[in-house]
């Protein structure tokens, strides 16, 4: 018997959630587990208090008329792990929790027993993952627009300039005659002119609008930053049929990289390699972080069809049919981040077919 209290006592002390039992007026009775710590309460001082005093006004206002429901209606809708909930700490500081709720006893001795889970940290960590996602947002639908407003300006800036200058010739040519009706159309070559050279300087102005901007280079761990896209991307991607495995090679330090753009450009791979791995039999995507002495890597292998050789350079080119997205902009952009970072990005033959995309950024 007492073995089994020091085995009770033992997991009330190091578990991590708050154990707390009150009556059927809400007084505490018991303040167990990680309750103090969570609370900045002592057992001592919180020891018939109410219970509405470890939470924000709102919730204390609703918490008798919970428990009032429960208690003439036998409706169980108190408040269990999948609803998050508010606590109130000593200091006022209010926090989500998970709270799981039973009933002990009948009648007048009626208890309750709450079990409340500080899910602070899961609530930070689902916010920054949504930052990071709205961030990776915008940036792609940047590049895109980028990527799109270069191919428009090299597409036609090219004949707009011939335009201009065939104008210009006529002009010449024409401007060599002597008569009034020549001369109407002198003007309208003139203008003709004019207008081809706008159009080019608008198509200019685009491309300038929509360059990139510079990137954030901030210092940053490497490995933790890998490992923070990937669970972001394993969660949103839900590509449950793959075999995806995460590696850090070397370690961890320090590296100047642009967060957002390093998010992008993983995200780019890794979607690209899961497209790879569509009629794949086997479907294995390997992710790996690699720390060296002046370098650090980054390889996504696939184990799809692989790219053929006469198609690993212009893969990464702008509408390139086969690249990840129905715009062919992917791995475009992926290939022009790599650059901003003075890195290299290719792609070669896997050791055992598919292919790896290898990622290589100077530390200096």
């Amino acid at each position: 018997m007492m073995k089994n209290k020091a085995i009770l006592d033992a997991i009330l002390s190091t578990g991590p959630d708050a154990i707390i039992r009150i009556d059927r007026d809400g007084s505490i009775l018991d303040f167990l587990g990680a309750a103090e710590q969570m609370f900045q309460h002592s057992a001592e001082e919180i020891g018939g208090q109410p219970v509405e005093c470890l939470m924000p006004d709102l919730h204390a206002d609703r918490h008798a008329g919970y428990v009032d429901a429960y208690l003439e209606n036998h409706d169980p809708t108190l408040p269990q792990f999948d609803r998050p909930l508010k606590a109130k700490r000593k200091d006022g500081t209010v926090f989500p929790v998970e709270i799981a709720l039973s009933r002990i006893g009948e009648g007048d001795h009626i208890q309750f027993v709450g079990i409340i889970r500080d899910i602070t940290r899961r609530t930070e960590n689902q916010k920054r993952l949504l930052d990071m996602q709205s961030d990776l947002d915008v940036a792609r639908r940047n590049s895109a627009l980028t990527e799109l407003s270069t191919q428009i300006a090299h597409e036609l800036n090219q004949p707009l300039t011939a335009v201009a200058n065939y104008m210009d010739a006529l002009e010449l040519k024409l401007a060599r005659l002597q008569t009034i009706e020549v001369s109407d159309l002198t003007s309208l070559a003139t203008r003709a002119a004019e207008q081809a050279r706008l159009a080019g300087s608008i198509v200019t102005r685009l491309r300038e609008t929509l360059a990139p901007a510079d990137i954030d280079l901030r210092p940053g761990d490497f490995h933790e930053a890998v490992r923070q896209v990937m669970a972001a991307l394993i969660a949103s991607i839900g590509a449950n049929d793959i075999d995806i495995v995460v590696e850090h090679l070397g370690e961890g330090r320090e590296v100047s990289f642009d967060q957002v753009q390093l998010h992008q450009l993983l995200t780019n791979l890794v979607l690209n390699a899961v497209t790879a791995l569509d009629q794949a039999k086997v479907k294995q995507l390997v992710i790996t972080s690699e720390v060296r002495e002046n370098e650090v890597e980054l390889r996504v292998t696939d184990t799809g069809p692989g790219v053929p050789d006469d198609h690993k350079t212009s893969i990464f080119d702008s509408f390139v049919s086969g690249s990840l997205d129905r715009l062919g902009l992917g791995l475009a952009v992926a290939k022009r981040i790599a650059k901003a970072h003075s890195g290299k990005l290719w792609v070669e033959d896997g050791p055992e077919g598919g292919a790896v995309f290898r990622l290589v950024l100077p530390l200096s």
